[in-house]
């Protein structure tokens, strides 16, 4: 029996990061969640996730940031990260793709797409 993947969640609204957690957690996952850079960076090493969720706005930083902490980790390759954001700003899904992220998810966004989209992305990512 293979073990669960493992997601970190980045998200500074509690509300949004305790719905996600719960629904990823519904679906199968192992699920940690941080409200800052801080909280996971201090995280990563230890959870070894293989996806990751990263809002774009927080309060000390930002997720497109966050990626170059996440890519160190056994050198990134085999992480998916996800860029969440409500912000509307001018070429943010191409800065976020360039700098490393697989996805962009637009909030508001249906549960359902997110998990479509972790594993439509590559399977075999989430099953290492």
């Amino acid at each position: 029996m293979s073990e669960k993947s493992r997601i970190l969640i980045l998200e500074d609204d509690r509300h949004i990061g305790l719905a996600l957690q719960i629904r990823l957690r519904a679906s199968g996952y192992d699920v940690e969640l941080a409200s800052s850079v801080f909280e996971a960076t201090k995280q990563i090493e230890q959870f070894e996730p293989n996806a990751a969720l990263l809002d774009y706005n927080l309060p000390d930083g930002n997720g497109i940031d966050f990626i170059q902490a996440l890519r160190v980790l056994d050198d990134g390759s085999n992480i998916i990260i996800v860029i969440m954001t409500a912000s509307r700003q001018a070429g943010l899904r191409e800065l976020a793709l360039n700098s490393g992220a697989d996805f962009v998810l637009e909030k508001p966004f249906d549960s359902t797409a997110l998990l479509n989209s972790l594993s439509a992305l590559n399977p075999v990512k989430l099953a290492s």
